[in-house]
This record gives C-alpha cells, structure tokens and sequence, in this order.
C-alpha cells in the first residue's frame, strides 16, 4: 500500500500554539481509516521538493519567524504553484496564510510579496489589541494559480 506522504513544513519555527498536534491529530485519523501516513519535518536547511508529498502543512508562528520562514518560502513560489495545479493539497493555518498573501502589513513597515494573490492580509492580530483596524482577509480573484486553496 503506498503511504500518504505529509510535509509539515517549518515545524520549528512555525509552531505557535503546538501545531504538531495537528499533524498527530491528522496521522491518527488517517490511520484510522486505514491509510498508512509518514511525516517529513522540513526547515530552513532543506530543500523542499513539491513533488514528492501528498499533503503540505504549515501552522502558526511568532510574527518575527513569519517573516524568517517569508524570505525562504518565496524561492519555492513557482513550485508550490505547480503543486497546487497538480491537485497537492495545502493546510496553512494562523497567521502563515500571511505568506501566500500579495502583502503584508506589519506595524513598522509593509512587505510586498511580488505575485500572485490568495489573501490579503492587513495588519497582524496585535493591531486590533491597540484599537486599529482588524485583521481583514480577502479571498483573491479567482483568476490566480492558486485559486484551489480552501479556507477553513
């Protein structure tokens, strides 16, 4: 039986709130089903190839590992384009949604991220605490390649 394949990318720097509880969560329920799944834990120092897995996850991090984990997920842009068009499938909680945005909008200064948009994103969650405008996403216009991304 082939084995489901999950990449849970920036384990350790993305990883907020115990996000590998999720991954667990999701092994046992696909054992459960009596699919046989393996977990690959992918940083910074990895190369990440696109094709070799089912299923991609990303969980929360710090607003300063964001944007660490930003400057080295843009070099994989095309081929996370090409595995969203493969049907791979993608489960980006929190704030890592930000890094598939066309911009971010911090306190200090505004990142724009050259490309295709999903999301938008405006202002992380500390903005709302101070009384300034809430986090606002926006779903993209359909007409980008990644379009397939669900929002849950």
């Amino acid at each position: 039986m082939k084995k489901f394949k999950i990449a849970h990318l920036y384990y350790d720097l993305m990883n907020l709130y115990g996000e590998n509880g999720n991954i667990r969560y999701l092994v046992k329920q696909l054992e459960e089903q009596g699919i046989d799944a393996e977990v690959h834990f992918l940083s910074m120092e990895d190369k990440i190839d696109f094709t070799k897995y089912d299923f991609y996850y990303i969980g929360m991090g710090s607003e300063e590992n964001k944007m660490i984990v930003l400057d080295n997920i843009l070099k994989y842009k095309e081929d996370i384009i090409k595995a969203i068009n493969n049907n791979k499938y993608f489960l980006i909680t929190g704030n890592a949604i930000d890094l598939f945005g066309e911009h971010i909008i911090t306190l200090n200064n505004e990142v724009f991220l050259d490309g295709e948009i999903i999301v938008v994103t405006e202002c992380p969650w500390y903005k709302s605490w101070f009384g300034l405008k809430p986090t606002r996403l926006k779903v993209g216009d359909g007409k980008t390649p990644f379009r397939k991304l669900k929002f849950i």
